[in-house]
């Protein structure tokens, strides 16, 4: 029996079960008073009747008399036998408080006390002793009971026990510790057991309720933390009944939701989100609600311009959801998927593939557009497949890079030929790499990109070949060619040229003279053709000259020798000019017939 229910089982158990001489309410024609009543106005009708009739005085004074005289003893015989059955009711009741009082004194959790309307305990029982921790309850025999409870139960203890007094049954909870010290929660009944002229004493039963405290304690703590870890989550969490009403939120859903708490709690969600009853959304969630399956769901909303992902969870009542707002992850996502087709797209186009290098395990692994790039079949082991193929030239530079790795070496950087699918085809590949460590990878990780270049160093082959074709045909050439940059350097010139011959000594020689200011200052030292040759090629530097040819004389008399100087722009990009010098040869005089 719950001790909050006890004062109210009590009353009903002594209405059914007041004792086998206990009776029902008589009724109302049943009361004495009533019988003398009705016997007294038989009596004065009886006289009445007699004086109609005209009879003699005398009986007709007597009658009434009798009567009266008669309904007096019926009056209080009625009386009687009502003290008399009250009595045994009464008689009853203390059997039936007994046989309540011994069960109580047996019970395992209740202390039952007697205690006297000032408060002063008269006796207990043996578990309530064993309970308070009381030894010797000869010391405590009149003590005051009300003293005992301290803070604010002592204020809740007096309340009730005045309550008792007047006639009522009180009822109060408070901490109270027992004699050795244990700390202990009660649960008190206070019924009073009346006397002559009143409550002669208190019947007090007290329930230890220690655990159910504490279980009620532990049980609000763990709520506590449940709302506290609800009210720090970055993710919304509310919960909905069954009617689709918000019941609970935490503070982040409030700022999802941007309305206050108080006016979402008790709305209908779909109030909120008309637009999603009848999408995805609402079809998922109303599967989670019949069929009781955990669903994640991912969904854009129109009303709140973002993406969501909403974790529903069926309960009893309802659903849990737990939503966030991904719309920055959604962006992330659709961003490095458009970086990782770009990277791909500009892998297909440039043949560039990737890779990585774990330095604490020596292991190679090799994306799928590499592996393509080297023709090497997925899942092999490639590592070892790799130095198998590798030229024998290159083999020993390529694990040389790799090992000053360990050494501390951040980068990596070889040039390679690997073989390809026939014998004798080499294809070359340019390897780069980086090493970056992390928690994950402490000893380091060598991430990189190869490409093949195959083409490349055909091409630039065939370009070496044609430009040493291309060399000693204007090596063979009996003119003196050279090259000057934008800035008026001579950056290349043919064997004539640096040899000095079929040009002016003043214009030819090392390769690396500022060419514009040497043909300046061959001006200052007579040779006129100087200062007109840098100005044809400063024009057509700069764009605004046409490319020349002009002939002058050069050398002292009987020495003096005709020369012709050309420029022409060779590229509007690099601004580079085409320089040539040539001897004409001199004429002979024709003999006269």
């Amino acid at each position: 029996m719950h001790p909050h229910s006890a004062d109210v089982f009590v009353d009903a158990y002594l209405a059914r079960h007041a004792g086998p001489t206990a009776i029902a309410q008589r009724p109302l024609w049943q009361a004495p008073w009533l019988l003398a009543l009705v016997a007294a106005a038989v009596s004065l009708l009886a006289g009445v009747l007699w004086r109609v009739l005209d009879l003699p005085a005398g009986p007709a004074l007597v009658l009434p008399g009798i009567a009266v005289a008669g309904a007096l003893p019926v009056y209080l015989c009625a009386r009687l036998l009502e003290q008399r059955k009250r009595l045994m009711r009464a008689r009853g009741e203390v059997a039936l408080l007994r046989q309540l009082c011994s069960l109580w004194a047996q019970s395992e959790d209740a202390c039952l006390k007697e205690v006297d309307v000032h408060g002063r305990l008269l006796a207990m029982s043996e578990r309530g002793r064993q309970l308070m921790d009381v030894c010797d309850f000869d010391a405590l025999r009149g003590s005051d009971w009300l003293g005992v409870w301290p803070g604010e139960a002592a204020a809740a203890a007096r309340d009730a026990f005045a309550r008792a007094r007047a006639g009522e049954l009180a009822r109060f909870s408070g901490f109270c510790p027992t004699l050795s010290g244990v700390a202990k929660w009660w649960d008190v009944l206070i019924m009073p057991l009346p006397g002559a002229t009143g409550a002669a004493s208190m019947l007090v039963l007290s329930w230890d309720v220690t655990e159910v405290r504490q279980r009620t304690c532990q049980l609000q703590a763990t709520n506590d933390e449940l709302t506290t870890l609800l009210e720090h989550l970055d993710d919304g969490f509310c919960r909905l009944d069954r009617s689709w009403r918000l019941v609970e939120l935490n503070g982040r859903a409030v700022a999802l939701l941007q309305r206050p708490r108080s006016e979402l709690l008790g709305t209908v969600l779909w109030d909120l989100l008309p637009q999603a009853r009848g999408a995805e959304l609402g079809v998922a969630l109303q599967e989670v609600m019949d069929l009781g399956i955990a669903r994640r769901i991912e969904t854009f909303s129109p009303q709140y311009q973002g993406w969501y992902r909403i974790h529903a969870y069926p309960h009893a009542d309802g659903l849990y959801l737990f939503f966030s707002d991904i719309s920055r992850d959604v962006a992330s996502a659709q961003t490095a998927q458009a970086v990782q087709a770009r990277l791909r797209l500009t892998q297909q186009v440039g043949l560039f593939g990737d890779w990585q290098f774990d330095l604490a395990n020596q292991r190679l692994e090799l994306s799928d557009q590499a592996l393509q790039l080297l023709r090497m079949p997925p899942g092999s082991a490639a590592g070892q497949a790799l130095l198998e193929r590798l030229h024998p030239q290159d083999r020993l530079g390529f694990v040389a890079a790799m090992l000053d790795l360990a050494e501390g070496q951040t980068g990596f950087d070889a040039w390679v030929r690997l073989k390809g699918t026939e014998a004798a085809d080499w294809r070359h590949f340019h390897f780069a790499g980086t090493v970056i460590r992390t928690k994950a990878h402490p000893a380091g990780l060598l991430v990189g990109c190869l490409q093949d270049v195959t083409e490349q160093q055909r091409r630039e082959a065939r370009l070496e070949d044609a430009e040493a074709f291309t060399r000693g045909i204007i090596d063979a050439l009996p003119l003196a060619i050279g090259v000057v940059d934008g800035n008026g350097r001579l950056i290349t010139a043919n064997q004539v040229w640096m040899a000095g011959g079929n040009a002016p000594a003043a214009l030819s020689g090392c390769k690396s003279l500022d060419y514009l200011a040497r043909c300046r200052a061959a001006t200052g030292d007579g040779f006129d053709a100087g200062a007109r040759l840098a100005d044809g090629i400063e024009a057509l530097l700069a764009g605004t000259g046409d490319p020349f040819v002009f002939s002058y004389e050069h050398g002292r008399d009987g020495q003096r020798r005709a020369y012709q100087s050309s420029a022409l722009l060779m590229s509007t990009l690099t601004r580079q000019v085409l320089v040539m010098h040539e001897l004409l040869p001199v004429r002979q005089p024709v003999a006269m017939a």
